[in-house]
Order: structure tokens, then sequence, then C-alpha cells
């Protein structure tokens, strides 16, 4: 009984696997990028500007 619950977890987690295609991972990879340059700009802009 046990390896049949094993077979069906195992088969519904293979399901669950998306093909990841390069550009999707390269435009979420951008975007992080991005997002993380923008952070950074604006602490650097806040620890500057204590004159």
């Amino acid at each position: 009984m046990k390896e049949r619950s094993k077979d069906e977890a195992l088969k519904n987690w293979e399901k669950k696997k998306k093909p990841s295609s390069p550009k999707r991972d390269g435009k979420s990879l951008k975007r992080k990028r991005g997002t993380l340059y923008i952070i950074v700009k604006c602490i650097t802009l806040l620890l500057c500007s204590n004159e």
C-alpha cells in the first residue's frame, strides 16, 4: 500500500514540474536585477544625503 501511494505522489510531483523556458527565466532574472538596482540606489541616496 505504501508503494502505491509513493508512485501516485511521484506522478503528481512530475505533473507539477513545469518545463522552464530560457526566455521566461531571462525576463524574471532581468526584473529581479532591475528591482535590486533600484533598491540599492535608493539606499545609497538615503545614506549619502545625511549632510
